[in-house]
């Protein structure tokens, strides 16, 4: 659009080039919907390409979990979030805390102390299972989930790769491009090996 004088303005039409790309608007579910700024913040898809924040929102909230389970702080997490709903993205703080909370009943966390569900179950008379984070007996098996779920999802974003080179029509790089066909190959290859090791051990 040039604008003229007096308030005229007149427009010039532009023939499409295929080289030029449209405008990517992302359309998320109401829970990842929060995750998208910290996706545009950094790189946008292409248009045509698959949107990736939903897988985010999975990893990160699996891993924030995983490595802040507690009861009582997941629920703070919550409550902070709640408040705090209304300016910019805080809601955020609502979904993190809610795997908090989840894995901090299966670490049986509260505030640090991993005794008081414990006693209350007991109390209760129903079974339950904590995985005492601070137990020799459960380093190795914690380090092998972590290694196992990171593998995972390194795998899963490569397919989701793959699938992007595949429908921008780019063949070749599906089959020679690091982050595609030989990652595949390689992380299934460390898979593999890992539990040749553990089998024999």
């Amino acid at each position: 659009v040039d604008y003229l004088n007096n308030n005229d303005y007149s427009f010039q039409i532009k023939e499409i080039e295929p080289s030029d790309k449209p405008t990517v608007l992302l359309k998320n579910n109401w829970f990842s919907k929060p995750f998208a700024s910290l996706i545009t913040d950094s790189h946008l898809p292409h248009y045509g390409q698959i949107d990736p924040t939903s897988f985010y929102t999975i990893c990160f909230c699996i891993l924030f979990g995983v490595m802040f389970g507690d009861i009582g702080q997941g629920l703070l997490l919550i409550i902070f979030g709640f408040l705090m709903r209304k300016k910019g993205h805080y809601s955020i703080f609502m979904r993190v805390g809610l795997f908090s909370m989840i894995f901090g009943w299966f670490y049986g966390s509260i505030f640090g102390n991993e005794e008081i569900i414990s006693e209350i179950m007991q109390q209760a008379h129903l079974s339950y299972y904590r995985f005492g984070l601070l137990e020799r007996a459960n380093t190795e098996t914690l380090l092998l989930a972590v290694a196992f779920i990171g593998i995972m999802m390194i795998l899963t974003a490569v397919v989701i790769n793959i699938i992007d080179k595949y429908l921008e029509k780019k063949y070749k790089e599906i089959i020679f491009n690091n982050n595609c066909l030989p990652a595949i190959l390689f992380y299934i290859s460390a898979l593999i090996l890992g539990f040749m090791v553990l089998t024999k051990s």
